[in-house]
């Protein structure tokens, strides 16, 4: 009976990992999918996926919005090769090194690519999105911000809040500030669950009911900011 016992508990803990993995990607998609929803649906967008890993996020926009043009840039040889076999246009190519045209795109999205840049090359890398960004268009920024298991990822330099990226463009004393314009549109914050330290019950508990309930939470771990170009 014991050992039943622990084999439903892994099997249950296993489901509620899973579950919670998804969950998280359907959250922090969220505010991005509200947004576009938002946007003219007569107009078609020049949509630029920045580092599209294995197309997940690009292959979604492709179902949900088929009037976006979408073309993803990934550094990555073999990623880039899966977006392909997935059917989204994708040039094998460094974002600070690339030969595309100025203000070529309605909506650039980057996902989780900002914190793998140190200073000064993260403000290069600011400027080039929005030199390739239309005068109008938007520029959709998500990362993470610093948790315990941040540098777990070995390329991950630094967490950039909101707050310094927009006053790169805002903020004159620095060493350096963009001439761009920009506006700020939306800033969402992700959330973690509760974390208990001397309870594994209590920790699945918690991370069950984050799951399906998104209660109770700790600590904001990420972001979401939409930003428009004027």
């Amino acid at each position: 009976m014991f050992l039943k016992k622990i084999k439903f508990l892994k099997s249950l803990a296993k489901f509620i990992n899973k579950k919670h993995t998804k969950e998280s990607l359907n959250n922090e998609d969220k505010p991005v999918l509200n947004f576009f929803n938002s946007l003219d649906k007569n107009k078609n967008y020049n949509y630029f996926e920045v580092a599209s890993g294995h197309g997940r996020f690009p292959l979604l926009i492709k179902n949900k919005f088929p009037w976006f043009n979408i073309v993803c840039l990934e550094i990555n040889k073999k990623l880039a090769e899966t977006t392909t076999e997935l059917k989204l246009k994708t040039l094998n190519i460094d974002i600070l090194h690339n030969q595309l045209e100025n203000e070529n795109f309605d909506i650039i999205h980057c996902s989780h690519i900002i914190e793998h840049f140190k200073y000064p090359e993260v403000v290069d890398f600011l400027e080039e999105i929005f030199r390739l960004v239309r005068k109008g268009g938007y520029v959709i920024i998500r990362s993470p911000l610093w948790h315990k298991n941040f540098y777990n990822n070995i390329d991950h330099i630094r967490p950039y809040p909101p707050a310094a990226i927009i006053n790169y463009f805002t903020y004159d004393q620095q060493q350096k500030t963009s001439l761009i314009n920009i506006k700020t549109i939306k800033v969402w914050w992700r959330k973690e669950e509760l974390i208990f330290n001397n309870s594994l019950f209590l920790n699945m508990l918690s991370k069950f009911f984050w799951t399906f309930l998104k209660f109770p939470h700790a600590q904001t771990n990420g972001y979401v900011l939409i930003l428009q170009k004027r």
